[in-house]
């Protein structure tokens, strides 16, 4: 057996609660943990939203009175906030994910690839 072999493995245990203000993450765990964090806080302002649209569409008196609750900066800052969290988690995709015929790269998609129809004429010509 070589010497990296015989090398003992470090052990990877569970940590306690008191070991968790000195335990350090990488960075990926960290935006992992702040990704889930937003989700749940999106997913709980779902029906604050939902209830905001539906008094926004129901008569004019409800739309006033809404608009009397906007008017505040802070208020639009946070609905200004919600709305662009909702709209990037499901809104289109980022350009150069290999979704668009721009994307000439052999990892895209075959519906996604750009056709070269007469490329492949030129080939029965020639």
């Amino acid at each position: 057996m070589s010497e990296l072999a015989k090398k003992s493995r470090p052990q990877f245990r569970n940590i306690s609660i008191t070991q968790l203000m000195n335990y350090r993450l990488p960075a990926a765990g960290l935006m992992s943990i702040l990704h889930r964090i937003s989700g749940a806080g999106m997913f709980l302002t779902l029906p604050f939203m939902i209830w905001i649209f539906d008094l926004s569409l129901t008569s004019e008196l409800s739309y006033a009175q809404l608009m009397e609750v906007i008017s505040s900066p802070l208020v639009k800052i946070i609905l200004c906030g919600l709305s662009w969290a909702f709209l990037v988690e499901a809104g289109p995709p980022p350009l150069g994910t290999g979704r668009f015929p721009a994307d000439g790269r052999e990892g895209s998609s075959p519906v996604a690839r750009p056709k070269r129809p007469l490329r492949h004429a030129a080939r029965f010509l020639c």
